[in-house]
């Protein structure tokens, strides 16, 4: 073989290299084009997740904003669901203060040292009224004790007014104004104390040891009008009459008031 037929076949095999050269370059670059263009869909896909994860963000925030929210409103409306619940188990017992404040203000233009007076009327819804506001306050604490001894203080206090007043007209053929207001004094005195101790206690509530010490005064106030006018003293329980949880069964009943 001479060396020009040699460098013929070297020239023909580097050809052929050459040829096969070029074939895998375009072959890597046609794989880097393809991988660039996955790279690039990727990049998109990577960002339409990111784009999506914000959005579902944006929406977790607005559903947690929303919730809390609305547990806001579901405190607020049970607050005022209990406030009004408050209100109406309220409203009963207001009434019932009302009204026995006014029964008790209609003695303070009550002339009992009159005899054309009808008191009568005028004690009946005291009583009434008071019982009613006991009853629905429910406190057992001697509110009702002390009520009690100051309605049997008053009663005294209105028939030493017009016991009075009955023998002082005996004496003098009749009452001046000033001699009946006088004879009404310790009456009145009476209402206007009472009148101030049930808006005590309306607004600061029961006070057991206030009661005990109040009950013992008009306890002792109604003993001392019995005693300066020569009166029997009334028992303080009715005889025959008994808590029904105290009373013994007896013939033809169960001894019951």
């Amino acid at each position: 073989m001479t060396a020009e037929t040699a460098m013929v076949l070297l020239t023909g095999a580097s050809v052929v290299a050459a040829a096969i050269s070029i074939g895998v370059a375009r072959s890597a670059r046609d794989e880097a084009n393809r991988a660039n263009l996955l790279s690039s869909a990727a990049n998109s896909i990577a960002r339409e997740a990111n784009r999506l994860a914000e959005d579902s963000n944006s929406v977790a925030r607005g559903a947690a904003e929303s919730a809390a929210e609305a547990n806001q409103l579901y405190s607020e409306t049970n607050a005022i669901a209990r406030a009004a619940a408050e209100t109406a188990r309220n409203v009963p017992v207001e009434v019932a203060w009302d009204e026995a404040l006014v029964a008790i203000a209609a003695l303070q233009t009550a002339n009992p040292a009159d005899p054309r007076e009808q008191v009568g009327p005028l004690l009946t819804a005291l009583r009434t009224r008071t019982f009613l506001l006991i009853d629905r306050l429910g406190w057992e604490d001697g509110f009702g004790k002390w009520a009690a001894h100051e309605h049997r203080r008053g009663v005294l206090l209105m028939r030493e007014a017009l016991e009075k007043a009955a023998a002082l007209a005996q004496r003098t053929g009749g009452l001046s104004a000033d001699q009946m207001m006088d004879v009404n004094e310790e009456f009145w005195k009476w209402v206007v104390a009472y009148t101030q101790n049930v808006r005590r206690f309306r607004r600061v509530g029961p006070e057991p040891e206030t009661f005990v010490r109040l009950a013992a005064i008009a306890r002792a106030e109604w003993k001392a009008v019995c005693a300066r006018n020569g009166w029997p003293e009334d028992p303080d329980n009715i005889p025959g009459l008994a808590p029904l949880d105290e009373a013994e069964p007896g013939p033809g009943g169960d001894g019951s008031a």
